[in-house]
């Protein structure tokens, strides 16, 4: 184990019992993917390899950053 993980670890043994329960889920959830699951779309690839061609370019516009909300429910 990490020395990152463990004081991660033991920060959360220092929450109320249903914080734990909430960091516990969320890091079954993480070691449960599988990343080669990972499936995206055509515009996502063409995007992905729109920005790997310019790294300068890495900053989302209003317009992404609006449709990433409204795709989270946000």
């Amino acid at each position: 184990m990490t020395k990152l993980f463990e004081q991660a670890i033991e920060q959360a043994r220092k929450l109320p019992n249903a914080r734990q329960d909430e960091a516990a889920q969320m890091l079954l959830d993480v070691v449960s993917q599988d990343p080669n699951d990972v499936h995206l779309s055509k515009e996502q690839l063409q995007d992905l390899a729109r920005r790997l061609k310019d790294p300068q370019d890495n900053i989302a516009d209003k317009d992404e950053v609006a449709a990433t909300f409204q795709r989270m429910g946000v």
